[in-house]
């Protein structure tokens, strides 16, 4: 029995030393594995936070642009609403008249004349903020404009006195603006309405 005893100290302490060997390389392994996610979380953390950061930098950007465009678009509607309105009352057949009828439509012509400008202007310096179809559409329009006014004003640039030649090339500038123009000029404020997101 002392061999039983002997046996039983000698597998006891061998479990003993043999479980604190487990336990010690358990407890090391769980350290290690327990500081590694701990270092990985706060990379992931890191990361994350970095990302935030860029997308609310891109964010802001995106906002910023946006509202340009919208101020952009609207100011540039304006032009076109005016030299449209401009270019109308220049063209029309039947003009009243509150007794200067010559000085009058050299108003006529004046506004127009700055209405083109100002939108030819500002449409050169923000073109940048328009879709390419957009772009298309207004360089349509610009040239009808151009041409409209062109035709109006040729006999008096040119000083032509025919009355025929005149009133063909009145016409035709007012078919111009009344008809050509109105169809693309549609187009142009649904391309705006879809870019400000109406």
């Amino acid at each position: 029995m002392a061999e039983f005893l002997d046996l039983f100290k000698t597998l006891g302490s061998t479990a003993i030393i043999s479980g604190f060997a487990v336990w010690l390389i358990k407890r090391i392994i769980d350290s290690f594995f327990k500081n590694r996610s701990e270092d990985y979380r706060h990379e992931l953390s890191l990361i994350l936070e970095e990302h935030k950061s860029s997308l609310g930098l891109q964010y802001a950007k995106a906002s910023k642009l946006h509202d340009k465009r919208l101020i952009v678009i609207a100011e540039f509607y304006r032009l076109i609403a005016k030299l449209d309105s401009d270019m109308a009352v220049m063209t029309q057949y039947v003009k009243w008249s509150s007794g200067d009828h010559e000085k009058e439509e050299k108003e006529r012509i004046k506004a127009a004349t700055n209405s083109y400008n100002d939108f030819l202007d500002y449409y050169s310096e923000h073109r940048i903020f328009f879709r390419i179809e957009t772009c298309e559409l207004i360089d349509s329009m610009q040239k009808l404009f151009k041409e409209g006014y062109s035709k109006y004003t040729m006999a008096r640039r040119f000083n032509i006195q025919d009355f025929d030649i005149k009133l063909e090339n009145s016409k035709k500038s007012f078919e111009t603006i009344s008809e050509k123009i109105p169809p693309i000029l549609r187009l142009v404020e649904k391309e705006f309405r879809n870019e400000i997101g109406l």
